[in-house]
Protein backbone atom coordinates (compact mmCIF):
# COMPACT_ATOMS: atom_id res chain seq x y z
CA UNK A 1 0.00 0.00 0.00
CA UNK A 2 1.61 3.56 -0.97
CA UNK A 3 2.22 5.92 1.86
CA UNK A 4 0.99 9.11 2.21
CA UNK A 5 4.15 10.71 0.67
CA UNK A 6 4.00 8.64 -2.75
CA UNK A 7 0.11 9.38 -2.83
CA UNK A 8 1.15 13.40 -2.56
CA UNK A 9 4.21 13.12 -5.14
CA UNK A 10 1.70 11.45 -7.86
CA UNK A 11 -0.91 13.90 -7.50
CA UNK A 12 1.29 16.74 -7.67
CA UNK A 13 3.11 15.35 -10.54
CA UNK A 14 -0.53 14.67 -12.52
CA UNK A 15 -1.82 17.99 -11.57
CA UNK A 16 1.38 19.63 -13.14
CA UNK A 17 1.15 17.24 -16.05
CA UNK A 18 -2.74 18.68 -16.83
CA UNK A 19 -1.70 22.29 -16.04
CA UNK A 20 1.04 21.51 -19.21
CA UNK A 21 -1.39 19.89 -21.07
CA UNK A 22 -4.19 22.73 -20.67
CA UNK A 23 -2.43 25.66 -21.06
CA UNK A 24 -0.92 23.90 -24.76
CA UNK A 25 -4.20 23.14 -25.64
CA UNK A 26 -5.42 26.99 -25.08
CA UNK A 27 -1.92 28.12 -26.35
CA UNK A 28 -3.13 25.78 -29.68
CA UNK A 29 -6.87 26.97 -29.76
CA UNK A 30 -5.70 30.85 -29.28
CA UNK A 31 -3.05 31.22 -32.15
CA UNK A 32 -0.75 33.53 -29.81
CA UNK A 33 2.64 33.60 -28.38
CA UNK A 34 1.75 34.76 -24.78
CA UNK A 35 2.07 31.23 -23.69
CA UNK A 36 5.71 30.97 -24.28
CA UNK A 37 7.16 28.70 -23.88
CA UNK A 38 4.80 25.81 -24.66
CA UNK A 39 3.28 27.19 -28.28
CA UNK A 40 6.02 30.16 -29.23
CA UNK A 41 6.31 28.80 -33.16
CA UNK A 42 4.27 27.06 -35.79
CA UNK A 43 5.46 23.28 -36.14
CA UNK A 44 4.93 23.05 -39.66
CA UNK A 45 5.58 25.57 -42.36
CA UNK A 46 2.54 27.40 -43.95
CA UNK A 47 0.64 25.37 -46.38
CA UNK A 48 1.75 26.75 -50.27
CA UNK A 49 -0.47 26.53 -53.10
CA UNK A 50 1.11 25.09 -56.68
CA UNK A 51 2.59 28.57 -58.90
CA UNK A 52 2.65 30.46 -55.39
CA UNK A 53 5.69 32.69 -55.43
CA UNK A 54 7.85 32.56 -51.69
CA UNK A 55 10.49 35.30 -51.14
CA UNK A 56 13.61 32.56 -51.02
CA UNK A 57 16.61 35.02 -49.82
CA UNK A 58 17.48 38.62 -50.49
CA UNK A 59 20.60 40.00 -52.37
CA UNK A 60 22.46 43.52 -50.74
CA UNK A 61 24.01 45.51 -53.56
CA UNK A 62 26.39 49.07 -52.43
CA UNK A 63 25.41 51.33 -55.65
CA UNK A 64 28.12 53.24 -56.14
CA UNK A 65 28.86 56.50 -58.64
CA UNK A 66 28.83 55.27 -62.44
CA UNK A 67 26.74 52.33 -62.03
CA UNK A 68 29.26 50.09 -60.25
CA UNK A 69 27.25 47.73 -58.28
CA UNK A 70 28.92 45.44 -55.84
CA UNK A 71 26.95 42.41 -54.21
CA UNK A 72 27.23 41.92 -50.12
CA UNK A 73 27.31 38.30 -49.36
CA UNK A 74 26.86 37.07 -45.27
CA UNK A 75 30.02 35.72 -45.57
CA UNK A 76 31.47 39.09 -46.41
CA UNK A 77 30.35 40.44 -43.40
CA UNK A 78 31.34 37.17 -41.60
CA UNK A 79 28.23 36.13 -40.29
CA UNK A 80 25.35 33.13 -41.35
CA UNK A 81 22.13 33.60 -43.33
CA UNK A 82 19.88 34.61 -40.72
CA UNK A 83 21.79 36.99 -38.90
CA UNK A 84 22.12 38.42 -42.11
CA UNK A 85 18.80 38.54 -42.94
CA UNK A 86 17.60 40.01 -39.60
CA UNK A 87 20.34 42.50 -39.22
CA UNK A 88 21.29 43.77 -42.32
CA UNK A 89 18.18 43.13 -44.94
CA UNK A 90 16.04 44.10 -42.32
CA UNK A 91 17.75 47.28 -41.14
CA UNK A 92 18.12 48.27 -45.17
CA UNK A 93 14.01 47.67 -45.65
CA UNK A 94 12.99 49.43 -42.91
CA UNK A 95 15.63 52.41 -43.93
CA UNK A 96 17.25 52.21 -40.74
CA UNK A 97 20.54 53.32 -42.60
CA UNK A 98 22.74 54.63 -39.87
CA UNK A 99 26.57 54.81 -39.30
CA UNK A 100 26.00 54.30 -35.99
CA UNK A 101 24.83 50.69 -36.25
CA UNK A 102 27.70 48.45 -36.10
CA UNK A 103 26.06 45.83 -38.77
CA UNK A 104 25.60 48.59 -41.44
CA UNK A 105 28.84 50.33 -40.39
CA UNK A 106 30.58 47.34 -41.90
CA UNK A 107 28.35 47.05 -44.66
CA UNK A 108 29.44 50.47 -45.30
CA UNK A 109 33.13 49.99 -44.56
CA UNK A 110 33.74 46.85 -47.46
CA UNK A 111 32.46 49.91 -49.75
CA UNK A 112 33.12 53.48 -48.66
CA UNK A 113 32.24 54.96 -51.80
CA UNK A 114 28.54 53.61 -51.68
CA UNK A 115 25.77 56.00 -52.36
CA UNK A 116 22.95 53.84 -51.81
CA UNK A 117 22.35 50.40 -50.70
CA UNK A 118 19.65 47.81 -52.96
CA UNK A 119 17.79 45.10 -51.67
CA UNK A 120 16.66 41.99 -54.44
CA UNK A 121 14.59 39.31 -53.80
CA UNK A 122 15.20 36.13 -55.30
CA UNK A 123 12.04 34.26 -55.60
CA UNK A 124 10.82 30.56 -56.45
CA UNK A 125 7.50 29.02 -57.44
CA UNK A 126 6.42 25.49 -56.75
CA UNK A 127 5.45 23.44 -59.45
CA UNK A 128 4.00 19.83 -60.10
CA UNK A 129 8.03 19.69 -61.07
CA UNK A 130 9.69 20.96 -58.49
CA UNK A 131 10.81 24.63 -57.60
CA UNK A 132 10.94 26.75 -60.32
CA UNK A 133 12.96 30.32 -59.91
CA UNK A 134 11.48 33.66 -60.95
CA UNK A 135 12.45 36.55 -62.18
CA UNK A 136 14.57 38.50 -59.27
CA UNK A 137 12.65 42.07 -57.85
CA UNK A 138 14.61 45.40 -56.18
CA UNK A 139 12.72 45.87 -53.18
CA UNK A 140 14.07 48.58 -51.97
CA UNK A 141 16.88 51.62 -52.70
CA UNK A 142 17.65 53.02 -49.56
CA UNK A 143 20.38 56.27 -49.97
CA UNK A 144 23.62 56.00 -47.75
CA UNK A 145 23.95 59.25 -45.44
CA UNK A 146 26.40 61.06 -45.87
CA UNK A 147 29.41 60.71 -42.59
CA UNK A 148 27.95 62.29 -39.57
CA UNK A 149 24.29 61.80 -40.65
CA UNK A 150 21.79 59.29 -40.63
CA UNK A 151 18.28 58.79 -41.56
Amino acid sequence: MPDAVQIIRRTLLSGFILMVLGTQTVAGFSHTDRWFPFLWYPMYAAHHEEGERLDVRHFLYAVAGEGREYEIRPEDLQMGFWRFEGAVINSVLSRKIDRSNEVIRRVLDLHPDAIALRVQDYPAAITRNGIKPLPSNVIAVVPVPQQGASF
